[in-house]
């Protein structure tokens, strides 16, 4: 819904003057980008979450010898749980089911590398940094490093050239600015996330239906073992 909305705004801002386009852009169409630029990485992580806790159920009615036990169980309290940890466990907890690798591939494929080269890393960047902004405003700043001294180095013709003491470390900075970022490529590029997570969200469902149908099957099982097993009396 939001990007249908920043779809229509993008289309529209032209038919405004100048003035007017700065005026709707930064009340109406930012708040719909910085929003979208958002959902990427929040629902993917998401995902996981609600993977996760259906894998485990599921395999702990349907695998034999499965324990009601999640890595995330011995983490002292306010610990966070990894994404990097979440999925090692997921594919543990997902090596039972046929459906998973796809889920599992199709997952990969929301907020890639891709993504934040064309979104040039707006949630990271404005989450913990400086983003870029939208549409118009460059943002100057200073990146600091530390490296190698420079030292001049006098050369036979007289002439001196800039080396580098490797025995000596100095504080440098270096001054650019951050480009601001189109509204049209920003949209373009979270379309395609949102195409992406809807196959991802595809995939799970039919992990689900894997599971459901096991656990059903699993259910039936012991319905026929608490009732003694079928009757082999004959009429």
């Amino acid at each position: 819904m939001r990007l249908h909305e920043w779809a229509t705004w993008i289309e529209l801002l032209p038919e405004y003057d100048e003035e007017t386009r700065w005026e709707i852009a930064y009340h109406f169409v930012e708040p719909l980008a910085f929003f979208a630029m958002y959902q990427p990485r929040a629902v993917a992580e998401r995902l996981l979450e609600v993977a996760e806790t259906a894998l485990h159920h599921a395999n702990c009615f349907t695998v034999p010898n499965s324990k009601d036990r999640l890595d995330q169980d011995a983490l002292k309290p306010g610990t966070r749980f990894s994404v990097r940890q979440r999925l090692a466990q997921l594919d543990r907890l997902g090596s039972h089911w046929n459906a998973y690798r796809r889920f599992r591939d199709l997952w990969t494929q929301i907020d890639s590398k891709t993504y934040r080269k064309h979104s040039r890393d707006f949630r990271n960047l404005t989450s913990h940094s400086f983003g870029p902004r939208f549409h118009t405003g460059e943002i100057l700043r200073a990146h600091r490093s530390v490296g190698p001294a420079p030292v001049t180095v006098e050369q036979p013709d007289g002439t001196y050239q800039i080396a580098e003491d490797p025995t000596r470390t100095c504080v440098s900075y270096e001054f650019g600015v951050i480009e601001p970022l189109e509204f049209a490529a920003a949209y373009k590029a979270n379309l395609e996330e949102f195409r992406l997570t809807k196959r991802s969200i595809g995939a799970l469902h039919q992990l689900v239906v894997e599971m459901v149908e096991a656990m059903n099957t699993r259910h039936a099982e012991l319905a026929t073992k608490d009732i003694g097993g079928p009757s082999t009396r004959k009429s």
